[in-house]
């Protein structure tokens, strides 16, 4: 018989968020520590804005951070969301296609504004990118869900104050029918 009775990660997380929100709960170097509260809080938004942009329990998200701290968070609130894949953002770009497509990738969530191999794989293997925005600078700041298209189709420039936006609605249909549009960038703020 288990000692501790079986839980999600997320049932988990939000008991210690609950439970001890002052508490430290992520150090990584040349990061201020995050505590519990703020880590729930970073999680949570980030996990609304993958449902915002129609992504959840089916989907399948790839991870191409190389911050500690930002793959940390993301890795979390991904794992508490939908099906998590994170990928060696060090693969040359051929690799990372090729995993792209065997893992049947449906978003790649990557530093915001790079030209990595990462970025160049989900391009060419047609996998909408998710850009983190780096929150570093303003542990304060809310995490904003900003919509980019890189090739035309769907997209703004600005960040919108409710994510239920109509925008996202298309985005989610789009999603729903297999057919989002080649070159979306969905950009979170960690």
């Amino acid at each position: 018989m288990p000692r501790h009775p079986r839980a999600t990660l997320s049932q988990l997380l939000a008991a210690s968020v609950r439970g001890h929100p002052q508490a430290v709960a992520l150090v990584t170097s040349g990061k201020p520590a995050l505590t519990y509260g703020g880590l729930g809080a970073k999680i949570d938004a980030i996990a609304a804005g993958l449902a915002a942009a129609g992504f959840g329990r089916d989907s399948r998200i790839g991870i191409a951070l190389h911050d500690e701290t930002d793959f940390a968070i993301v890795l979390l609130a991904v794992c508490s969301t939908a099906t998590c894949a994170p990928l060696n953002a060090a693969l040359d770009e051929d690799a990372l296609v090729r995993l792209l497509v065997a893992m049947r990738i449906d978003a790649l969530i990557v530093p915001e504004g790079g030209d990595s191999a990462a970025v160049r794989a989900a391009r060419r293997a047609s996998v909408p990118l998710i850009e983190l925005r780096d929150g570093s600078g303003d542990p304060g700041r809310s995490p904003e869900l900003v919509v980019a298209s890189t090739r035309g189709g769907i997209g703004i420039d600005a960040p919108l104050a409710e994510p239920d936006r109509p925008l996202f609605d298309k985005i989610g249909q789009y999603r729903a029918q297999g057919r989002m549009p080649q070159g979306e960038v969905v950009q979170l703020a960690a």
